[in-house]
């Protein structure tokens, strides 16, 4: 089951010439072929379980497709037809119960009281995005304050942005994510509040008090934190790595379909466009309740990812009759 597959994630073993030696004519009888080439001093166990492997599956049927693309163990990928990928998802009944216990008054309430903790003021007409998440690269914390001053330029000044996570200063690249965020919430106090030296306390009253919930990331690791904002009918927008691209759809106005708004381009511009289509979208008060609707109805439950990975591993063992008639009465 591969989850982040990127190379810096392949398991590589490094060992000098003895020790690869060793490897191979020794106790572990490595065969060579594990070895990319006859020179190489390292082995690769991603590399290897995928050369063994009767199977390989994924929780993203995006990020499957990207894997088989890129160049980074594609051969071993394309061995197998029809490799399995089915989103994960979360008990619905509990994560709503728990959430709505934390947060026991009405929407708009919440909204209001997040804007006067964070920015001593309150008003229902000025969008609330809420980003809550721990401060890393790989959560792209760093494309969200790229375009903060152009965002703030745009909407005139009419927009509040909370960015709760913390960075890890022992973290070269967290660490200077950090500094940016203590600099963007003193040059733009009246529309960013972050305090990366502190866990973030609100996470689950910003999954009912936010209008949006910003869910970003570089990689197709498995996240799972947007089922929590759709859960309670929060919209998102979010980037289209790994299984968020499978369970979060872009707003349709045509058709009222949709439950966010998916970041389609790579880069600032793609992230700016998809918050200000977020952001005409709350102008309209009709709109904004269908989208509500829509996010709140797609939330994914376990029960269902359950089943399909189930029926996965029925077909692996050849007993599909045996699946229908078990799932006949559920």
């Amino acid at each position: 089951i591969d989850e982040s597959l990127e190379p810096c994630n392949s398991g590589v073993l490094s060992v000098d010439r003895a020790d690869r030696d060793w490897c191979i004519n020794g106790a572990l009888a490595l065969p060579l072929y594990l070895f990319a080439n006859s020179s190489e001093r390292a082995v690769n166990f991603a590399r290897c379980a995928h050369m063994s492997c009767d199977q390989w599956a994924t929780s993203g049927q995006g990020y499957r497709n990207n894997l088989l693309e890129s160049p980074h163990l594609k051969p071993h990928l394309k061995r197998h037809r029809t490799p399995f990928a089915f989103p994960l998802g979360i008990n619905v009944e509990k994560m709503t119960r728990t959430i709505h216990q934390a947060v026991p008054i009405p929407r708009p309430d919440m909204k209001r009281a997040l804007q006067k903790k964070f920015f001593g003021v309150s008003d229902a007409s000025v969008p609330l995005l809420v980003f809550s998440g721990p401060i890393t690269a790989d959560s792209d914390v760093e494309l969200l304050c790229s375009i903060v001053p152009d965002l703030v330029r745009e909407l005139e000044g009419r927009v509040h942005i909370v960015i709760g996570g913390k960075a890890d200063w022992d973290d070269d690249a967290s660490a200077v994510l950090g500094g940016t965020l203590l600099r963007l919430r003193r040059d733009f106090s009246d529309n960013v509040w972050a305090n990366p030296g502190l866990v973030f306390a609100d996470d689950l009253v910003s999954k009912v008090g936010a209008d949006f919930g910003l869910v970003l990331s570089r990689s197709g690791r498995t996240d799972l934190s947007h089922l929590a904002y759709l859960c309670v009918g929060t919209p998102v927008i979010a980037s289209a790595h790994g299984q968020v691209a499978d369970t979060v759809v872009s707003y349709d106005h045509a058709w009222q379909t949709g439950n966010g708004f998916v970041v389609a381009e790579p880069g600032a511009e793609g992230l700016l466009t998809a918050i200000l289509r977020a952001v005409n979208a709350f102008a309209d008060f009709q709109l904004l309740n269908r989208l509500r609707e829509n996010a709140q109805a797609s939330a994914l439950d376990a029960s269902m990812s359950g089943w399909a990975w189930l029926a996965e591993l029925y077909r692996l063992k050849n007993r599909a009759d045996e699946f229908v008639e078990r799932i006949a009465g559920y």
